[in-house]
């Protein structure tokens, strides 16, 4: 595992990408004072989840993103990547290599990246415990901020140490743990809470229920007593349902042959009063008469008023013959006109004869009238005509007077026959309505018969329909009941009434038993509505209540279960990291005391585990939101912390404590812990940031021996100023400022840059 690059946009002062390339283990970063070296250190600050702004020298996020300067405009984010070799899966990721990306937006917001795809800080966070880069960032040493491990608190520096051996991936079990224990107590206090919460309402159910089987046992007996009680009421309902049928056939049959017969006189006798009633169609009659006799007297006239120009031609050539006048000054009436007029006359008065109905004679004396008034207007005009000698008739016209009078007397004679058929008619329709008389008479009294014995029969066929309806009564009773010993009873008990012998007799001393039965019924009718109702209801409940309670029960099982499952594990984490803990302090300690040997050439150093006074702790990290669920808020009441000590003995002199030291010696001590304590656990990378500009030129070649030594157990980026601390780098990267502000990085290999100093 190694990390191969790091790439920069428009981070700080690097406003154009640049890209750092770790080749080398040992790669060193030089240029002059402000050109931005110290903002590479804080990108892989940035880059690995760093969240305080005080330490990437910020006030805000956006004060991260480069602001632009006269030529370049300000950018709207900043990124960061790193890149590590993952060929031999030490991440657990299925890529050769792994690319951590951080970006950030000018509203503070930030995303993070592996390998394209967005993830949580968290798993940022979990991904670097596993390589030994916590988040007290102690594998990277600011500016300024070489001896921070002996100014840090003795609970500061355990963190330190404890980061550096890799115990933090335990810290975070143990820190997950306590949150699900947590967690696993409040619903382990919840679910008991509940359980007692339903407990009272419980042992109420459980008492419903023994009321309810009590109702069940009174079901039971009243399931029987009804199945009797509803067979003998059904075998009953239908005897007299039988027993009405049989009172009902036959009037009901005769009922219905005389409900015939008075439709059929009624027929007839309704025939009768329309033949009765031949006034009307004999008056239609003698109106055709009356029609068909004022149609032959105007015949008549004309045709004697015919015969009476041709008589009166003839008698007129006949005068003239022997010397006369034709006209003598009189006005004569035809004598057909007057004989069709007297035959009228006679005809009227022969119908009166056999007539007795004063309304008919009324009717017939009207006739005449009309008769004579009809006669009188014709023929009284006459007496004021004035006849005019006239020279006579032509032959022609005499010829076409006669034709014409032949053709009027045909009519006559056809219009005579059917005058003497209509009266024969009228005859016939006579007789016939005085013989209906006495037919009428005698259907009106069989119908009247019929009549009153077909209400004798609906009065008897009512008194069946009110038992009839009584029965139906009964029954509907009865099915109601049925309705009713289903809800007491709870099965459906229809099928079973059903079964009843259809030839079974029926007494009425059952009757009386069937009282009997009805007030044992009534009886337990009121114990079951003491019990209470909704049996079913308080059932389903009861089962409800007691399968809460049984899961309640298994829950707070599985909880105390899972309690002491994560307290075991708590406990075993601790252990673990105690154990782990101790054994890197002695390893540190061995570490310590070699590279301080080394450092001072002699003297003694070492790091030993302190408790701090009995009394609470409350320890708080300052990890985003982001992480909160990573690093929360712990509190344990009455727990003995331990802290980390530096005990120093220089050689020569008699300085023990951290306090005397010079700012060298500071540097030096500084230096040898946090190189014993990354040797136990290397760290992909170490970055140092001007941690040997307090050296001077001996200590410098001492530094420079002891970075070439540990170079073979991780990769130093080291930002200095010291010429024997470059020539120990592999590669060497020089950043520059432009005119506009901007970092430039330049990069050669030491090799060409030997060279070049030679030439």
């Amino acid at each position: 595992m190694r990390l191969k690059r790091l790439e920069l946009l428009g981070f700080k002062s690097f406003a154009r990408q640049s890209v750092f390339e770790f080749k080398n283990t040992i790669t060193s970063v030089v240029g002059p004072n402000g050109s931005g070296k110290s903002n590479i250190v804080e990108a892989l600050l940035f880059v690995l989840g760093e969240q305080s702004m005080k330490s990437l020298r910020s006030k805000r996020g956006e004060d991260l993103i480069w602001n632009g300067s006269g030529t370049v405009p300000r950018l709207n984010r900043a990124s960061v990547s790193i890149t590590f070799d993952n060929t031999d899966r030490i991440f657990g990721l299925d890529y050769d290599e792994v690319e951590i990306k951080r970006v950030i937006f000018r509203d503070g917001t930030s995303q993070y990246l592996l390998n394209g795809s967005a993830i949580r800080l968290k798993d940022i966070v979990e991904l670097l415990a596993s390589l030994h880069i916590g988040i007290s960032s102690h594998h990277i040493i600011s500016q300024g901020e070489a001896d921070r491990i002996l100014n840090a608190s003795i609970k500061e520096r355990r963190n330190m140490i404890e980061d550096a051996l890799g115990l933090k991936i335990y810290q975070f079990k143990r820190e997950e743990s306590e949150r699900k224990l947590k967690k696993t107590e409040e619903n382990l206090g919840h679910a008991k809470a509940l359980r007692q919460e339903i407990a009272p309402h419980l042992r109420f159910l459980e008492k419903e229920v023994k009321k309810i089987h009590q109702a069940e046992k009174f079901k039971e007996e009243l399931r029987d007593l009804y199945i009797q009680y509803l067979r003998e009421e059904n075998l009953y309902i239908k005897k007299e349902k039988k027993k009405i049928e049989d009172e009902k056939c036959g009037p009901k049959e005769e009922l219905g042959f005389i409900e015939k017969s008075i439709t059929k006189n009624e027929v007839e006798l309704q025939k009768i009063e329309s033949e009765k009633d031949g006034g009307v169609k004999i008056k239609n009659i003698e109106k055709e008469l009356y029609v068909i006799r004022n149609k032959k007297e105007t015949i008549s006239r004309s045709l004697g008023r015919l015969e009476g120009i041709l008589e009166y031609e003839s008698r007129r050539k006949k005068e003239q013959a022997e010397g006369r006048s034709a006209y003598g000054g009189s006005i004569l009436i035809e004598l057909i006109t007057f004989k069709a007029f007297r035959e009228n006359i006679r005809e009227i008065v022969s119908r009166a004869e056999n007539i007795s109905d004063p309304l008919s004679l009324r009717s017939i004396i009207k006739n005449i009238q009309e008769v004579v008034e009809i006669f009188w207007e014709k023929n009284a005009a006459l007496k004021d005509k004035v006849a005019v000698e006239r020279e006579g008739m032509s032959t022609h016209e005499y010829t076409e007077t006669e034709k014409r009078k032949k053709e009027t007397e045909q009519s006559l004679v056809s219009i005579n026959q059917n005058e003497i058929k209509l009266h024969d008619k009228y005859l016939q329709a006579k007789e016939l309505l005085e013989q209906g008389q006495d037919v009428w008479h005698a259907i009106e009294k069989k119908l009247f018969d019929l009549r009153t014995r077909r209400n004798e029969l609906v009065t008897r066929l009512e008194l069946i329909s009110v038992k009839s309806e009584k029965i139906q009564t009964e029954e509907e009773g009865l099915k109601r009941e049925m309705v009713e010993a289903m809800h007491y009873v709870g099965k459906n008990i229809e099928n079973i009434i059903q079964d009843t012998v259809e030839n079974q007799q029926y007494s009425s001393e059952q009757r009386v038993e069937q009282g009997k039965r009805r007030q044992k019924i009534e009886r337990l009718k009121i114990k079951i509505e003491d019990v209470g109702s909704g049996g079913e209801e308080v059932l389903h409940e009861y089962d409800e209540a007691r399968e809460r309670d049984l899961f309640l029960e298994r829950e707070i099982e599985d909880l105390e279960k899972s309690s002491l499952s994560l307290k075991n594990l708590i406990k075993e984490l601790g252990g673990k990291i105690d154990l782990e803990f101790n054994d890197g302090i002695k390893l540190i300690n061995k570490h310590f005391q070699d590279f301080f040997s080394l450092m001072f050439g002699g003297g003694k150093a070492s790091v030993k585990i302190i408790k701090l006074p009995h009394k609470t702790r409350k320890q708080e990290t300052e990890i985003s939101e982001e992480i909160s669920d990573i690093s929360q808020e712990l509190s344990q009441e009455d727990e003995q912390a331990e802290g980390i000590d530096i005990a120093i003995t220089l050689p020569i002199k008699r300085l023990k404590g951290l306090q005397s030291l010079s700012g060298g010696e500071r540097a030096l001590t500084s230096i040898a812990l946090i190189f014993a304590t990354v040797l136990v656990h290397p760290p992909p990378f170490i970055v140092l940031d001007e941690t040997d500009a307090a050296l001077d030129e001996a200590n410098s070649k001492k530094f420079a021996a002891l970075l070439q030594n540990l170079s073979e157990k991780t990769q130093f980026i080291i930002i200095t100023h010291n010429r024997a601390t470059m020539m120990q780098a592999g590669m060497l990267y020089g950043v520059t400022t432009t005119t506009d502000g901007i970092s430039r990085v330049l990069s050669v290999k030491l090799d060409q840059a030997v060279e070049m100093g030679k030439q």
